[in-house]
């Protein structure tokens, strides 16, 4: 490029710029260090450190630089504008810059040093960060020691300290009695060689329910097993609340249970494994919620593991989430059906057949019921599901088809797939023989800076029907407004919204996004946003008491936690707005973006307004957008901490409702950071 150059006014600007950089009285054993990395369109985003900066002006940074190639030979001379900068000053008065420079991609291949003025800072081999960023590496060093909740050893103690204390249950019981209209709950538990102490244990959770009205059917399927059938035997005549279904052999997992329930005589059907253990006010817990509302036609709760007398690994779960259970069985205990929504029994779910129960009663029910609290445990032991997802391999595919099955029932025809690395957990896509016409509206800082990234997300995008709209769009508090301006232009069913300082990474984007958008009961769906580092800035907004709070924020992409919240697809209350898509008649019904709100709270705001229609928010975390600078670990300066104190005094102010009550898509169990930690007293 420089030989290009060669001759021409532009040319000769050039070199005498960079020439007077190179005189600047820059102190020589101090190296400008490249933080960060990346490739967006025709530009190479580049995050710069120069240290000990002396009397230097910011503004008088060279808007010339040089890339360096591995060949010495080769070098070139580029245009670099600064898109972002922050100065700060140390204790003893020595200033560094911090800068985000945009330059031309290169065009000699990879470069290996970038050169401003007198500094060079090593670029790394690809188009991919380097290291940390500066501006994340205070967030993550408050990270380090960082324990989820289900990896937490103090979880043991925790849960002691939460669970219902002998006055509250007692409290329960006289409550109980007086309810005269109360349910009768059946509790169906097949029996396989089950040891007979935890036959016992199993037993005794479920008789001293503080909820009397239940009963406890076992279905024994190996009536050979001498010991477990004369247990079986003694509770049954201990107790009149006890019924047994004795079969001649083993018939299968569903099929066991099947007799269970024909059985049964209860309103509900609540399904129980024959080594697991119920806290003592389950029942009741669910008793509440259905009189609170008769609608309800389906309840599970939070859940934990029972290792040799501990308790581990909580399941914090949130309320009811369809799509969420078409990724894995996050409900799986205690799941309690009404009777009359129990689907038949098949054995081709065998491993799997509570995900299948589940799925079509989900779908069925008037309103599913969830209690947050943990109110079953799951017993670890060698051959048990708790133990070892590999234990019963077999389920892997009965998943897998429960899932395919129940979507082709829907109508919404679509390929199921297991994830490898994550067990019992899938990822589908909806099959569209007619896609819809999809409006991108891709932001720019300038016209021309839209334009190239319009056409460069039609490069990336695979989706065959989208209508580019390249729109200027300027971060902070007037976003909302470009974000109005380029939708009034759309003229697709869809809108895609993307951010100026974003970059899409995934070429299925739209196919991602739209499986969930266009489902029955949603509107909005949203992507996972990363840092240039990889990890995450944000999978989501929670909604709590202090404003909107990132979901996962520093945390690594696919962080294994709370069910693979951060990988699998899931009802939200929120979206960060970075790349949001969305309904265009639900966008025009709730009067647009509200103005004032910048490039991540504005889509907090379209999201509550779209629920308090009745329709939800999803995210998509295998579909990628990186953010080109790193969010600060703290706000660069007071003036951004004040804007965004700013954003979420409004959104408080508009939706006071939402921010008071419990969040039901994260766990009230979880610390209010958005980081799935055991909550504290100080949360």
């Amino acid at each position: 490029m420089l030989q290009r150059l060669k001759g021409t006014a532009l040319g000769r600007q050039a070199r005498s710029v960079v020439l007077r950089a190179r005189r600047h009285a820059y102190p020589k054993p101090e190296v400008a260090s490249v933080q960060a990395v990346s490739l967006e369109a025709e530009h190479l985003h580049v995050l710069v450190r120069f240290p000990g900066i002396g009397d230097l002006d910011p503004a008088g940074l060279a808007p010339f630089a040089r890339l360096e190639y591995p060949d010495r030979s080769l070098r070139e001379e580029v245009p670099s504008e600064v898109m972002r900068m922050r100065l700060d000053q140390a204790d003893d008065g020595t200033r560094s810059l911090t800068a985000l420079l945009s330059l031309p991609s290169p065009t000699l291949g990879i470069p290996r040093a970038l050169v401003v003025g007198d500094r060079t800072g090593h670029l790394p081999g690809t188009s991919v960060p380097l290291g940390e960023p500066e501006l994340t590496r205070l967030a993550r060093q408050s990270l380090e020691g960082y324990t989820p909740a289900e990896a937490d050893a103090a979880y043991d103690a925790w849960f002691r300290s939460h669970r219902a204390t002998p006055r509250q249950l007692e409290a329960q019981r006289r409550e109980a009695a007086r309810w005269d209209d109360g349910p009768l709950y059946s509790i169906v538990v097949p029996l396989y060689h089950t040891p007979v102490p935890y036959l016992v244990e199993m037993a005794e959770s479920v008789l001293c329910q503080t909820y009397p009205r239940l009963e406890l059917v076992m279905v024994n399927s190996t009536p050979q097993d001498a010991d477990m059938s004369r247990e079986v035997a003694r509770v049954a005549a201990a107790d009149a609340r006890v019924t047994v279904v004795t079969l001649d052999h083993n018939l299968g997992i569903s099929k066991n249970t099947e007799a269970g329930v024909k059985a049964a005589k209860g309103d509900w059907i609540a399904f129980f494994d024959h080594d697991d253990v119920l806290e003592p006010n389950i029942l009741f817990e669910y008793a509440m919620r259905v009189r609170e509302d008769p609608s309800t036609d389906m309840i599970y709760c939070d859940e934990d593991l029972l290792v040799d007398g501990t308790y581990r690994r909580p399941a914090f779960k949130s309320d009811w989430s369809l799509v969420q259970e078409e990724t894995n069985n996050y409900v799986c205990h205690m799941l309690t059906i009404r009777r009359e929504l129990v689907d038949g029994f098949y054995s081709r779910y065998d491993g799997a057949q509570d995900h299948r129960l589940t799925l079509v009663a989900g779908s069925k029910a008037r309103h599913v019921g969830h209690v947050p609290k943990v109110l079953y445990h799951w017993r670890a032991h060698p051959g048990s599901t708790a133990d070892s997802a590999v234990a019963k391999a077999e389920s892997f595919e009965a998943g897998r088809l429960a899932i395919e099955d129940h979507l082709g029932d829907l109508g919404l025809p679509a390929k199921v797939e297991s994830i490898p690395t994550m067990p019992h957990c899938y990822r589908f896509m909806l099959d569209f023989p007619e896609p819809p016409l999809v409006s991108a509206v891709v932001m720019g800082m300038d016209q021309p800076a839209a334009d190239a990234r319009a056409q460069g997300l039609r490069d990336i995008l695979t989706w065959p029907n989208l209508e580019l709209i390249p729109q200027v769009g300027t971060l902070g508090e007037g976003y909302a407004d470009c974000v109005n301006e380029g939708v009034a232009r759309a003229t697709g069913d869809y809108v895609l919204v993307v951010a100026s300082d974003v970059v899409v990474q995934s070429p299925d984007l739209v196919e991602q996004l739209l499986s969930l958008a266009m489902r029955r009961g949603h509107a909005i769906a949203g992507t996972k946003v990363l840092c240039p580092d990889g990890t995450i800035q944000c999978a989501g907004m929670t909604l709590q008491s202090e404003g909107a709070v990132p979901i996962g924020r520093f945390l690594e992409s696919f962080y294994g936690t709370g069910k693979g919240y951060l990988a699998l697809p899931h009802d939200l209350s929120a979206v960060s707005g970075e790349c949001v898509l969305f309904r265009q008649e639900v966008f025009q019904t709730v009067g647009g973006a509200v103005s004032g709100l910048d490039e991540t709270n504005w889509s907090v705001a379209l999201c509550i307004q779209a629920g308090r229609l009745g329709l939800g928010t999803c995210i998509a975390p295998m579909a990628h957008v990186a953010r080109c600078l790193p969010p600060a670990a703290a706000p660069f300066d007071d003036e951004e901490a004040k804007a965004w104190g700013r954003q979420q005094e409004r959104l408080l102010k508009m939706f006071p409702t939402e921010f008071r009550t419990r969040d039901p898509y994260y766990s009230a169990s979880w610390s209010s950071d958005g980081l799935f930690r055991l909550r504290g007293d100080e949360d």
